[in-house]
């Protein structure tokens, strides 16, 4: 009825020009990558922080690659707070280190930010993982840290889906032993 209908090819017309014009309303959202202007000002910029580069993560000194030991860290500075301020330890594989920037921006005044992050290296002592060879020692040279600096608060993140996380209750009844509640 579409094509030989009373209007067929008036109808057939307008259906291929309705047509056209989703193929290149579909284009120029996929040039656009979405159409961000949907989600708040405040998601927009967060998401354009994703697709920035790694050192918004200060990889190679804060977060360190799986070839690196814990000595790396020592070109990972904190946070310029101010004198004596309270730490805030953020521990764990690369998921912690996505972390930093948001701490940074609401706690970096207040608090002496410590991050503390390994790729691949879960915040679980006694671990090893095959293609992380530091990682053991990485962790307990960290759990060294937290029991020196008693910070406010220890932040641990993991791709947790990835790792064993019920070892996490030892990580957990570490750091109570080392003065953190």
């Amino acid at each position: 009825p579409v094509r030989f209908g009373k209007h067929g090819k008036a109808a057939a017309v307008a259906l291929a020009v309705l047509m056209v014009a989703t193929g290149c309303a579909g284009y120029e959202i996929h040039r656009r990558e979405g159409l961000p202007s949907r989600f708040p000002e405040i998601v927009q910029e967060l998401a354009r922080d994703m697709r920035g580069p790694a050192d918004r993560y200060r990889a190679g000194s804060c977060l360190l690659y799986p070839a690196q030991d814990y000595s790396a860290f020592g070109a990972c500075d904190s946070n310029p707070a101010t004198a004596n301020a309270a730490a805030i330890v953020l521990w764990g594989d690369s998921h912690a280190a996505h972390l930093y920037a948001g701490y940074r921006d609401r706690h970096g005044e207040r608090f002496k930010l410590m991050q503390r992050t390994a790729a691949n290296c879960p915040p679980i002592p006694g671990i090893d993982i095959d293609k992380r060879p530091h990682c053991r020692n990485i962790n307990e040279k960290i759990l060294e840290l937290i029991g020196h600096a008693k910070p406010e608060r220890v932040v641990l993140a993991a791709a947790w889906n990835i790792y064993d996380w019920r070892r996490l209750e030892s990580t957990v009844t570490q750091l109570r032993h080392a003065g953190i509640a």
